[in-house]
């Protein structure tokens, strides 16, 4: 499914930057680890995999890091996107997880600027909700799944299922922000 969607993107936009961040459902092992995190992860093995079907495609380019955050420049403006699970969780159901995605970002910003690598945007999803906040520095992605068995069991608000589209301007970064609704219905989807 992969392939052929980047395929898409490349023949309609010319030129693709995939970047792959693994995430805490593609670990190897129950408990997460900090050493070898993303060589032992399925999700950077997947990456690898469709990173080799283009490998002779120069139009298709791939950032897969080895370590816990993917980063990268568009239009000058600097992102340091992972996963969010590593976020330690003190949000409620009332809020969300805004408060723990903040801190999380906020804590990640002063650790990259004294590893000299500052940032403008954090990409995050592990908390599968969508928050516009680019103008805090956070884009909280949603989750093409929705809303789920574990999302009711935390009493969380049913959020239809959705991921973050931002347009970067190199004036001004992100200008625009906007969800894109995923169609859940099998029938008119056809499968």
């Amino acid at each position: 499914h992969l392939v052929p969607g980047i395929a898409q993107f490349a023949q309609e936009f010319g030129k693709v930057l995939v970047v792959s961040e693994p995430g805490n459902h593609g670990r190897r092992v129950r408990k997460p680890e900090a050493k070898n995190y993303t060589a032992e992860n399925a999700d950077t093995l997947i990456a690898r995999l469709v990173a080799k079907h283009f490998a002779s495609d120069k139009t298709i380019t791939f950032n897969i890091p080895d370590t816990d955050d993917a980063e990268f420049t568009i239009y000058g403006h600097r992102f340091a996107a992972e996963h969010g699970h590593a976020y330690r969780s003190s949000g409620s159901p009332e809020i969300g997880s805004i408060g723990t995605m903040m801190r999380g970002m906020l804590r990640k910003q002063s650790q990259k600027a004294s590893e000299g690598k500052p940032f403008h945007y954090s990409p995050v999803g592990h908390f599968h909700q969508y928050m516009p906040l680019a103008s805090k520095g956070l884009l909280g992605n949603g989750s093409v799944k929705g809303y789920d068995e574990f999302a009711r069991s935390m009493h969380l608000k049913p959020e239809q299922a959705q991921q973050t589209f931002a347009l970067v301007s190199p004036e001004h970064g992100i200008s625009l922000q906007a969800p894109v609704l995923v169609q859940q219905d099998r029938a008119i989807e056809g499968w």
